[in-house]
């Protein structure tokens, strides 16, 4: 199955927030502890310094996946980076890796020191998808009463 990606709008963004996966949606409600998922990913949208959407090739439609990176603000030339899905994107797991890996160097080129974020440990998804992506854990923290998983890659632009 061939993905497409292209940049992402602010519109996007919040359908994707209002049709996200059960373990996506999970994750937001808890990390941002209650905030609307549509709200969360408007916010997201605008926060990063790169934002693109994932289509489904010969699928019409809302995209099935929204990414994108954002200016660590506590650590200057640390990336943060984040995605999100819709149910469709379980139909393609392998292109989605594939596609990750060239946009994720593309992304990590404006961070020196690399790309980290933190996924809940119930995202079975996020955390494969993370590990297959080429990043580590590096530790785990509690957040909002549950256990998040500290990711972390190494910028190959040094």
């Amino acid at each position: 199955m061939r993905l497409i990606v292209t940049p992402a709008t602010e519109r996007q963004a919040e359908s994707i927030g209002r049709n996200l996966r059960a373990a996506d949606n999970l994750e937001v409600l808890t990390s941002s502890g209650g905030k609307e998922p549509a709200v969360v990913l408007r916010d997201s949208f605008r926060a990063s310094k790169e934002c693109y959407a994932i289509k489904i090739a010969h699928e019409g439609g809302m995209p099935c996946a929204i990414f994108g990176v954002a200016d660590d603000p506590t650590v200057e030339g640390l990336g943060v980076i984040w995605m999100l899905c819709t149910k469709a994107i379980e139909r393609c797991p392998i292109a989605l890796v594939k596609v990750a890996l060239g946009w994720i160097d593309h992304m990590a080129r404006h961070y020196p020191l690399g790309l980290h974020n933190i996924a809940d440990a119930r995202n079975d998804l996020h955390i494969r998808w993370a590990k297959l992506s080429g990043f580590t854990e590096v530790g785990a923290v509690e957040l909002n009463g549950h256990r998040f998983i500290h990711i972390y890659r190494e910028s190959k632009h040094v």
